[in-house]
């Protein structure tokens, strides 16, 4: 369906009332697998249904019978381990009927699923993780939600620690999905006790300084991070122990403190997701410090990515302190490397012969070159056309139908500036005559160009 289609559905459907949506909704799920699968995977069953879910011995059973049929199924393929990010439709359809089960059938069913991958599959014949990393996950959420005595909440913690001494745990990121698990459930202070007990034999820094937040134990928790302080992370650990303390300002010198690592670490740069340099941003945007927010906003472009938002952001700013022409040098320098947000401010700016060059470069990419025609075709026609000719020939050059579809869109794009823009049939049938004639040999090549 195109935008204005559905735009009216949805304008028909907000006219329902609750009873009718839920009454068409239900019969769309009643009668419609596909459906009944995409609302599994996109409803949260609410606790409280949960919980009045009574013990199911034949579901878990079905269940069970649809993992094994699972593995005869991947057995009986003729398979070779090539993405550990692979993941199985069956697979992903068990995890998401067993949501359904009381979080004590849950459990079941998903120590059931690893247990069996692991034995009858990880020994000889690795699969695709991603699911079996969402079944640990998942695993760790129903054990939260079942009410069990500590003694109960360790035989869990032990189980999953086992895990990372099976094969599976050497691939994908089983590894986290395990801590993950072991972190929805581990909340309680003697929790965190038991957990530590198992670390003191493991090089598990972060987690162990994790268990010292959960007991309060300020002192070796801040000897621990202030020892191992090098990742975005560690910082914002860091920064929110002290906010929690309701120690502002060594919150806020925690957050600069790893903007100075990224200013003077060219590696740390690599560790960066943005995060505490974007909650800088909004304090001193709350604060209304231009300079320190046109000073974190250069830090950005610097150092996680440039775009054209971040541009006219920092014009807004640099303006208001009367520094704008300077800074859109620095801006420009920064983003250098980065073809697309030229591209980008070229056309904003309206500095087409700039925008041109760009496009003009070699090393310029394919969707930056159509990025800067598609801004500037209907002002410079003909520099759009001799923009598109090299592509149409490049692709030609590969010699392959794919390639061929390729090279018949660009002389598309070309035939449409000749005869929208500059109006000029004949100059368009002569060029792309000259293409079949020069590729006369080629077949496959002339059946895409018929449809032109």
């Amino acid at each position: 369906m195109n935008e204005y289609e559905l735009g009216t559905l949805r304008q028909t459907l907000e006219t329902l009332s609750q009873e009718e949506l839920l009454a068409m909704v239900w019969r769309l799920v009643e009668n419609n697998t596909e459906v009944q699968q995409a609302v599994l995977k996109t409803v949260k069953i609410p606790k409280q249904v949960l919980a009045q879910q009574t013990h199911n011995p034949q579901q878990i059973k079905a269940l069970q019978e649809e993992m094994d049929s699972f593995i005869k199924v991947i057995k009986n393929w003729d398979y070779g381990y090539d993405d550990e990010s692979d993941e199985y439709d069956a697979l992903d359809l068990i995890l998401q009927k067993a949501k359904l089960l009381h979080p004590q059938d849950q459990i079941v069913i998903y120590r059931y699923m690893l247990t069996k991958a692991e034995k009858q599959l990880f020994t000889d014949m690795p699969i695709g993780t991603m699911n079996l990393e969402d079944a640990l996950r998942v695993y760790g959420e129903a054990v939260r939600e079942v009410r069990i005595s500590f003694e109960d909440k360790k035989a869990h913690v032990d189980w999953l620690f086992q895990v990372f001494d099976w094969e599976m745990n050497n691939y994908g990121e089983i590894t986290n999905a395990v801590k993950e698990a072991i972190n929805h459930f581990v909340i309680e202070p003697e929790d965190y006790t038991y957990l530590l007990e198992l670390l003191k034999e493991r090089e598990e820094d972060d987690w162990i300084a994790r268990c010292y937040l959960g007991l309060r134990d300020d002192e070796k928790y801040l000897a621990l991070r202030l020892q191992r302080l090098i990742t975005e992370d560690h910082f914002f650990e860091l920064a929110n122990f002290w906010q929690r303390k309701g120690d502002e300002k060594k919150y806020l010198q925690t957050l600069e403190s790893w903007l100075t690592k990224l200013e003077q670490e060219k590696d740390a740069s690599e560790d960066s997701h943005g995060g505490i340099l974007q909650r800088l941003l909004e304090m001193y945007t709350k604060e209304k410090d231009d300079v320190n927010i046109l000073r974190i906003l250069l830090a950005k472009a610097k150092h996680t990515w440039t775009s054209l938002e971040l541009y006219k952001q920092i014009e807004n700013v640099a303006k208001r302190l009367c520094n704008w022409e300077e800074t859109k040098k620095t801006f420009l320098q920064l983003a250098d490397h980065n073809t697309t947000t030229k591209a980008e401010v070229y056309l904003y700016e309206k500095d087409y012969q700039a925008a041109l060059a760009l496009a003009k470069d070699k090393t310029t990419y394919r969707s930056d070159k159509e990025l800067v025609v598609e801004g500037i075709n209907d002002k410079y026609p003909q520099e759009a056309i001799e923009i598109y000719k090299p592509l149409v020939q490049e692709y030609i050059k590969r010699k392959k139908r794919s390639a061929y579809q390729e090279a018949a869109g660009y002389a598309g794009k070309i035939k449409s500036i000749y005869e929208s823009i500059l109006h000029d049939p004949k100059a368009w049938q002569k060029y792309i005559n000259e293409i079949r004639f020069s590729y006369s040999n080629l077949p496959a090549l002339q059946g895409e160009l018929k449809q032109l």
